[in-house]
């Protein structure tokens, strides 16, 4: 398993982790709106993102280092649990991925945002 910091200067948000072949985690930066943590996983054939932040700049960031990264748009959004800090960046992936959450997390994500899930 690799420790090494991938260098992508496109965020004030986050600081990638390449913590193996393929995977990403993607570790907020305390004080920057995005809090919480996600992933960016490289599938070969697609790109999965795992949780969205909490603003809109740092899901617009996260969406750069996924494309920087994989050389792909994300494919799949997967929602660990319906807290903002996991779930407001949705937007940003709505039109070009697939949103992915639990039966019991759909339903407050779409009390929240208007986006569509599946599940």
């Amino acid at each position: 398993m690799k420790s090494e910091t991938v260098v992508f200067k496109g965020s004030k948000h986050f600081v990638l982790n390449d913590v193996a072949e393929g995977v990403f985690a993607v570790i907020s930066v305390p004080g920057t709106g995005s809090l919480g943590n996600a992933a960016i996983i490289d599938l070969g054939d697609s790109t999965l993102v795992v949780d969205t932040f909490t603003t809109i700049e740092a899901a617009e960031d996260l969406q750069a280092a996924a494309e920087f990264l994989t050389g792909r748009t994300a494919s799949y959004v997967i929602n660990t649990h319906w807290h903002s800090d996991h779930t407001f960046g949705n937007q940003v992936f709505a039109s070009t991925a697939q949103i992915i959450s639990t039966s019991t997390t759909t339903p407050a994500e779409q009390a929240a945002t208007n986006y569509r899930c599946h599940y």
